[in-house]
C-alpha cells in the first residue's frame, strides 16, 4: 500500500511517556489519529482503536498496530456514550503546520506546490474542511475562531465518549509566532476544565531532536524546546449542554488569544 506521510507524528520519546500513562487495559482511542502512530501503544488488554478524517491517512492505522480504525470528524465519533476507557490525542498546535499556500489551491498540480511541510503538502491533496490542519491557525480572526471551536467541541465529545473515571491525555505544544510565545496549551487546558474534566498529570517533554527548533536556536531564534501532556479524568456524567457551554464561554471559546 502506498504511504502517505504525516508531519506531525508521535515521536518515540512522546509514545514512551504515554505508554506510562495509558490504562494497562480497556479501549483506547485517538480521534485525531494521523497514521495510527498511538498503535505503538498496543499491549495485551490494550484495544487501539484510530479515527482520522483522511482516507488516506487512515488506512495506514492497522499497519502501524491499532486493532481498529475509523474514518471520521473527531466531533461526531460513531460510538456510543460512556465506552471509552482513556482519549489519548494530539490537537494540531495552530501552528504554520496548517498553512495553505495561495499557490497550492491556484496550481494544484506543481510539484513546488508541495515541498513545504504542512498538512496539506504531505498529504498530497486538499484536505477535509473540518480538519483543523486546513488552515485553522493560531491567530485572530475566522481561523483562529474555527480552530478554537473545533476543538472545544472535539473536548465535548471525548467527554461523551469516555466512562466516568476514564482518562483524557492530551500532547499539545506551544510555538513562536512572531517572536511572541503562543499559550495555546494553556487555551486547551482551560477548556477540558471548563467542561468538568479534573486534571490530574501534567508534564513536559523536551525536544532535543527537533531538527527545525535546533537550526532557529542557531539563528538566535526563540523557541519552545518542550511539547506538553496532560491528564485529564472525567469525573461524573454531568457534562453540560454543548450549546450552554458555547453560548456561556463563547468569549473565552472563541476569541481567546
Amino acid at each position: 500500500m502506498l504511504k502517505y506521510k504525516h508531519p506531525a507524528s508521535y515521536n518515540q520519546q512522546l509514545l514512551n511517556a504515554l505508554d506510562k500513562l495509558v490504562p494497562d487495559t480497556g479501549v483506547i482511542l485517538d480521534f485525531f489519529g494521523g497514521v495510527g502512530k498511538v498503535g505503538a501503544l498496543a499491549r495485551a488488554g490494550r484495544i487501539i482503536i484510530a479515527g482520522e478524517i483522511e482516507k488516506k491517512w487512515a488506512n495506514q492505522s492497522v499497519d502501524n498496530g491499532c486493532d481498529f480504525v475509523v474514518i471520521a470528524d473527531a466531533t461526531r465519533s460513531p460510538f456510543k456514550s460512556n465506552s471509552i476507557d482513556a482519549v489519548v490525542v494530539s490537537p494540531s498546535y495552530g501552528n504554520r503546520l496548517a498553512d495553505v499556500d495561495k499557490s497550492q489551491r491556484r496550481r494544484k498540480k506543481r510539484k513546488s506546490d508541495y515541498t513545504r511541510r504542512t498538512y496539506r503538502s504531505y498529504y498530497g491533496k486538499d484536505l477535509h474542511i473540518n480538519n483543523s490542519g486546513n488552515n485553522m491557525q493560531w491567530v485572530r480572526g475566522p481561523r483562529g475562531k474555527a480552530y478554537r471551536l473545533l476543538h472545544f467541541r472535539a473536548w465535548l465529545e471525548a467527554a461523551r465518549l469516555l466512562k466516568v473515571g476514564g482518562l483524557l491525555i492530551i500532547n499539545c505544544k506551544d510555538h513562536i509566532r512572531n517572536g511572541k510565545w503562543m499559550h495555546v496549551c494553556d487555551w486547551h487546558w482551560s477548556m477540558v476544565e471548563r467542561i468538568g474534566f479534573e486534571q490530574r498529570i501534567r508534564l513536559e517533554i523536551p525536544t532535543t531532536g527537533d531538527q527545525n527548533q535546533n537550526r532557529h536556536k542557531q539563528q538566535g531564534k526563540r523557541v519552545v524546546a518542550y511539547e506538553q501532556i496532560a491528564v485529564y479524568k472525567k469525573v461524573s456524567n454531568l457534562i453540560p449542554h454543548e450549546r450552554y457551554l458555547i453560548h456561556h464561554a463563547e468569549a473565552e471559546v472563541l476569541d481567546y488569544i
